[in-house]
């Protein structure tokens, strides 16, 4: 049976909108025992004169070797002559209304024959070649296309698959790609976006934009990279050729969930790996507590390591001495007359010791960074650095600022006697940084602990004619817990 194209199926393959998801889709094979003139006569027939029974293309075509094979099977429940056949299908997305293709007479002559309980099957190759001729079709033969010019990114063509170098070419704009071919190729398109990575274990942040665009961005410590990171063709070859894989996905669309209203921010991570490990993409943390108080933080879906930094509060500073004089009025040669006499002093009160920042899991203490001393008082012998230690600075998202500091120790007054003293400044508390291994969807219990409480002045409590007053220490700085994708 030599099939041939109606006017139908002609328009239906020649169509620029039946492409991707919209192309010509066999659905049907029927059969009939019409009788008809065949040939460009019947080129308009929309169905065949007498079909007598339609059966569905078993399964999925399959396409190697430039071939498309298909079949049907049919299961008679009369007996007759096949004198006629067609090729139905649909084309569109969503598909339209199913159409005859392709349709054969024998103009009387009979091609088989059907009968009750006799099972018939009909199987048709699609051959696709370059000639000259007119498209035909020939079931349990071939189909034979006329030559086509190649394909562009301008126009309808022809064109063959690419091959493994070809799919991390993005010069080429005349190749179709395999679901194995862009498997093995994303890992490639995706080292041209990271651009080349300083070692195994870098962590990148994807940011699914909520225009449909990805933007890749280093993760660092203090948050990310406000630069995107410039797509780099010789990435790939800076990765010394590595094919990554995205965790048995075919494509960032499958590895990045679509962004709502807003935009959604995503991480991305190679695998420590000498042989370049897998990349996987989880939720986005960054979180930093600053404000002291304890917290629950929610492991989001798919996280399994974090990396915290802890910074315990700082200590108070010490409160100075406060001292005193006494005016005496002397009858005694001795003394010269009247003169002014030191009386002691009164010391300040110590700092209070910063308090602990921690990540817990229960009972347990995942991380911790304990708090400074607080500053020594003033006394009257004593000798102290007033200025309190510095803190850690961070820098990056919402939060910057210096955190653990000591207080500052008090002051002692103007004119002093000079035996007045200084407080001490308060110690800065300790900084931890930790990699956490943690169980999506688990709760962390954050503490950040509060700045020591500022050392009191000494009292001005004796009956002193000159009183010299210390000045109190300050409060320690409050402590901080951030926790990023580790």
């Amino acid at each position: 049976m030599n099939f041939r194209w109606t006017d139908a199926g002609r328009a239906a393959l020649a169509s620029a909108a039946h492409v991707g998801t919209a192309a010509v889709k066999l659905t049907h094979l029927a059969l009939g025992d019409g009788q008809g003139p065949g040939g460009e006569a019947d080129d308009n027939r929309a169905a065949l004169r007498n079909e007598r029974h339609r059966a569905d293309i078993a399964g999925r075509p399959s396409a190697a070797g430039g071939r498309i094979a298909c079949r049907a099977d049919f299961e008679p429940d009369a007996s007759y002559g096949v004198t006629e056949a067609g090729i139905f299908g649909t084309a569109g997305d969503p598909p339209g209304a199913e159409t005859l293709l392709l349709y054969w007479t024998g103009n009387g002559a009979e091609a088989a024959r059907a009968g009750t309980g006799l099972a018939l099957a009909i199987a048709a190759v699609i051959e696709f070649q370059n000639a000259a001729a007119e498209v035909a079709v020939t079931v349990g033969g071939n189909i034979v296309f006329g030559a086509t010019d190649p394909a562009s990114e301008e126009a309808f063509g022809s064109t063959r698959y690419a091959t493994g170098a070809e799919t991390g070419d993005k010069t080429k704009g005349d190749r179709s790609v395999t679901p194995k071919g862009l498997h093995e190729g994303a890992g490639k398109v995706l080292a041209t976006l990271l651009g080349s990575a300083p070692g195994d274990g870098t962590v990148y942040q994807l940011k699914g934009k909520a225009d449909g665009t990805i933007v890749v961005e280093e993760r660092t410590q203090d948050g990310a990279s406000s630069a995107g990171i410039a797509a780099n063709a010789a990435a790939i070859a800076a990765l010394g050729g590595r094919v990554t894989t995205l965790e048995g996905k075919t494509s960032l669309a499958d590895l990045v969930p679509a962004a709502a209203a807003t935009d959604k921010t995503y991480v991305i991570k190679r695998a420590k790996s000498s042989g370049g490990g897998g990349l996987s993409a989880v939720e986005a943390v960054f979180r930093r507590y600053v404000t002291p108080g304890s917290y629950n933080f929610t492991v989001p879906a798919g996280v399994t390591r974090l990396r915290a930094l802890l910074v315990g509060a700082g200590g108070g500073g010490g409160g100075a001495s406060t001292c005193g004089e006494r005016d005496y009025t002397d009858q005694n040669p001795e003394h010269g007359g009247d003169y002014t006499e030191f009386e002691g002093c009164n010391p300040g009160a110590a700092g209070g010791a910063g308090g602990a920042s921690s990540v817990r899991r229960g009972a347990s203490a995942l991380a911790s960074a304990a708090g400074g001393a607080g500053g020594a008082a003033g006394t009257e012998t004593s000798s102290h650095a007033r200025a309190g230690a510095a803190g850690r600075a961070v820098a990056g998202a919402a939060g910057a600022g210096t955190y653990g500091s000591g207080g500052d120790g008090g002051t002692e007054a103007a004119g002093n006697t000079g035996y007045q003293r200084d407080g001490a400044g308060g110690a800065a508390g300790s900084v931890t940084e930790k990699t956490i291994d943690t169980v999506p969807g688990e709760t962390l219990r954050i503490t950040v602990g509060s700045g020591g409480t500022a050392g009191a002045a000494g009292p001005s409590d004796r009956d002193w004619d000159t009183t010299y007053p210390g000045g109190p220490g300050g409060s320690g700085g409050g402590g901080l817990v951030q926790l990023v994708n580790g």
